[in-house]
């Protein structure tokens, strides 16, 4: 089965992150004293893992934008790791994450590791989902045991109370591949 859909105003992760690390000047702050960051909060993830951040935090036009697409981070990266761990989605590198440029939403892509595929790749893979500090860098001062675990505990009791509907309609990515 393929499906393909073109998800407006998105780009991969991976190019936000290059784009913020290669035109830091593009990514200056508004006031910083307007944000909750501090400069060891800034750097408490390593100056290489600070892309996610800077697009969120930077370039808002007010407080208000900031903490909505802070939220809609923090709520589409629950969902998603919740929902890429009951399926057993791999594959999953910053070029298979989309992020929306006007909310902050992720989107996943390629679902073609389905039901544990990662783990006949020529390299297996030997995680049942991925949380890299790329991505949980972006999540606020709580990291993943703040709203982030809230919305993951949510996305899970509705998965757990749907799976059976849920596994049918993937079914169909097994079946026809």
């Amino acid at each position: 089965v393929n499906i393909v859909e073109w998800i407006p105003n998105t780009r991969t992760v991976k190019t936000i992150i290059k784009l913020t690390e290669e035109e830091p000047d593009r990514f200056k702050w508004v006031d910083p004293k307007s944000l909750y960051y501090s400069e060891a909060f800034w750097n408490s993830k390593g100056p290489h893992k600070q892309g996610l951040r800077r697009f969120i935090v930077e370039k808002r036009a007010s407080a208000k934008v900031w903490f909505e697409n802070s939220i809609n981070y923090t709520k589409s990266c629950a969902i998603w790791t919740a929902f890429c761990y009951v399926i057993r989605l791999g594959d999953r590198h910053l070029e298979n994450i989309l992020i929306n440029i006007d909310t902050c939403e992720l989107s996943h892509i390629d679902f073609e590791c389905i039901f544990d595929k990662g783990k006949l790749l020529p390299a297996p893979e030997v995680v049942d989902f991925r949380l890299t500090p790329a991505l949980t860098c972006a999540l606020g001062v709580f990291d993943t045991w703040g709203l982030f675990f809230y919305y993951f505990e949510c996305a899970m009791q509705v998965l757990k109370e749907n799976l059976e509907d849920i596994i049918g309609a993937l079914d169909t990515f097994v079946l026809d591949p």
